[in-house]
């Protein structure tokens, strides 16, 4: 389990890694990690990110745990409700949170 928790973050910071280059202008990312029907937020700033020259699947296990603070105290939640019949409320929570931040920090209204 340990292995494969590595694995996950090494793959999210090397794609937030390549959305920060990408988006010059954002200091902060908001990565959905989805696994079956149950997802968790995980929020990255660039302040965060190992430097460009670091190699992140190569790079010590601080560096990882350093760029992906809220890594062990983020929960999945549900996506559906059980009965499956719509998202449920913690998604939408996560997702309208995210939404907001983006929002705030272009200096745009998320309604």
């Amino acid at each position: 389990a340990q292995c494969n928790a590595r694995i996950l973050k090494v793959q999210i910071l090397e794609q937030a890694k390549g959305a920060f280059s990408l988006y010059p202008h954002q200091t902060r990312m908001h990565v959905f990690l989805l696994r079956g029907y149950w997802v968790r937020l995980h929020v990255l700033e660039r302040q965060n990110m190992p430097p460009d020259n670091v190699d992140i699947a190569q790079a010590p296990q601080t560096t990882l745990d350093d760029a992906c603070p809220t890594w062990n105290q983020e929960p999945f939640v549900p996506v559906f409700l059980a009965d499956m019949s719509d998202y449920s409320t913690e998604f939408l929570e996560l997702w309208a949170n995210a939404t907001a931040d983006v929002c705030a920090a272009l200096g745009t209204d998320s309604s």
